[in-house]
């Protein structure tokens, strides 16, 4: 096992920024949960990983989940290091550092059957974890990213998604024009309102149809046009008190209802986005 730099330790606390992070093209992960998804995820690559003493203790005990990435190279760090590298609260003793992945400013290219979630100007990275952590539960892997939201690597992104961001195919600064274009190429688009719409119940599309369903702020909800432009308009009854609901809670109940209305297999298994230009 190594030792670090302080000068590398200084160039990895920069990642805590978007701008480096991609100027370096990566990120940190912190913490056991988030770094056994990562090594558990396809398609990821994890540049090296940075324990403490108490931490390689803890990563020997789990032998048989970290055995594959044997040949990674891995640094030994300080307690106090860690601190000033790991998000958490309480220190776990491990972070990862993960080549971030290169979709910006390419198209999604849909395939029969597929399935994505377009967030429109979420700059909560709470509330973005969440939705990116509730929509690999009920089976949507790509993620569509409207110019504005949130980065879904910052650190509180990261944490919110439990780490499983690594497991979805995520496409920044898509406009109205990209969401046209898909719709174009065989893409209902499925926008979710305050009021005015259908409730989610009553949305059945047949599993070869593929869809987009348009998330809005909490504060401003979608654009009229992304409305206008829709196939369909989901509203969540009301059977109580409240102005609205959290943008999470939200999306889990729509996305419920979708999936299971749809009774399609989960699509973690089946790369049914291309990069395209």
């Amino acid at each position: 096992m190594q030792s670090l730099s302080k000068n590398k330790i200084k160039q990895l606390n920069k990642l805590k920024q978007k701008k480096y992070r991609d100027q370096y093209e990566m990120y940190m992960v912190s913490g056991f949960r988030h770094a056994r998804a990562a090594v558990n995820a396809q398609n990821v690559i994890i540049e090296y990983i940075l324990v403490t003493a108490d931490g390689f203790k803890q990563m020997d005990q789990l032998g048989t989940v970290f055995r594959k990435i044997y040949d990674i190279p891995l640094y030994q760090i300080n307690d106090n290091e860690m601190k000033s590298l790991s998000d958490e609260q309480s220190s776990q003793g491990i972070v990862m550092v993960l080549r971030k992945p290169t979709t910006g400013g390419q198209r999604p290219k849909p395939s029969p059957g597929n399935t994505a979630i377009y967030l429109y100007r979420i700059n909560d990275p709470g509330n973005l974890g969440t939705i990116i952590r509730t929509a690999l539960w009920f089976g949507f892997q790509n993620l569509l990213l409207s110019p504005g939201s949130a980065d879904p690597y910052q650190p509180k992104a990261v944490r919110s998604a439990a780490g499983y961001s690594t497991y979805a195919t995520i496409y920044d600064d898509v406009n109205m024009d990209d969401l046209m274009h898909l719709r174009t190429q065989g893409f209902h688009l499925i926008s979710a309102s305050v009021e005015g719409g259908q409730p989610p119940s009553q949305i059945s599309l047949s599993p070869d149809v593929p869809f987009i369903l348009l998330l809005g702020s909490e504060a401003h909800g979608l654009p009229d046009e992304c409305r206008e432009k829709s196939d369909h308009v989901l509203t969540i009854p009301k059977y109580g008190f409240g102005e609205s609901l959290n943008l999470g809670v939200a999306a889990g109940i729509i996305l419920s209802h979708l999936a299971g209305n749809r009774q399609t297999t989960n699509p973690l298994n089946k790369g049914l986005i291309e990069h395209g230009t």
